[in-house]
């Protein structure tokens, strides 16, 4: 193996390790604003907070997630590899 391939590897490794370090800081983002969620939904008077809606809450994001996943490969077509990469990250800071 060449060194440029040697460092395409660790390239397209470090990527995928930042795309799993993201997904578990948006896990726990999700989970601190899922116990406001609850305490704020378990005070409301007019709203009954029951295990349905708690799981609905939690589910989410991983919904959006597989949403994003399908959407992903229309986008690629659409607008390019990078330019749909481009797309993702401003949707992700603004989020």
């Amino acid at each position: 193996m060449n060194e440029g391939s040697k460092l395409y590897l660790y390239s397209i490794t470090a990527v995928t390790i930042i795309g799993g370090l993201l997904f578990g800081y948006d896990t726990a983002v999700i989970s601190g604003a899922e116990k406001g969620l609850e305490g704020f939904f378990l005070t409301a008077t007019d709203f009954h907070y029951n295990k349905v809606m708690h799981g609905i809450i939690s589910s989410s994001a991983l919904i959006g997630c597989v949403i994003g996943g399908a959407l992903s490969g229309v986008f690629a077509s659409r607008l390019g590899r990078r330019n749909s990469l481009r797309l993702a990250a401003i949707l992700f800071f603004f989020s």
